[in-house]
């Protein structure tokens, strides 16, 4: 069964699950977000996700975040509590880094779209 490792990008904590493609929560956590750093913005988050591939063979990333979020492109435009997410191509940096598919969402859309399932 395929997993996946997610994420929530909140002003004050980033929040982590690896699920299975049932949904069902396997491992989950959080850590204080970092707001003006983007290098150790990613840094959390990566050493996030290898922590996960040590246990888990990962088909892929997902994450949510405030902004205004361009999922194709995998930019988060706008201005938010955390001033370094603004900019960076998460589908880039993040899949490069790691080897995953990147999916990126506005917050509000995850939390409509999983009210539809």
């Amino acid at each position: 069964m395929r997993c996946y490792i997610v994420f929530d990008i909140g002003g004050t904590y980033v929040k982590h699950a690896v699920m299975n493609e049932r949904g069902d929560f396997l491992e989950k956590g959080r850590y204080r977000s970092e707001r003006h750093d983007f290098q150790r913005f990613r840094d959390d988050l990566l050493r996030v996700v290898r922590h996960a591939q040590a246990s888990y063979e990962l088909s892929g990333i997902a994450i949510s975040s405030a902004g205004s979020v361009d999922s194709d492109i995998g930019v988060i435009g706008g201005s938010s509590a955390l001033p370094c997410i603004h900019g960076p191509n998460f589908k880039d940096v993040f899949g490069g880094a790691t080897g995953l598919p990147v999916e990126l969402e506005n917050d509000a859309n995850c939390a409509a779209l999983c009210t539809t399932t």
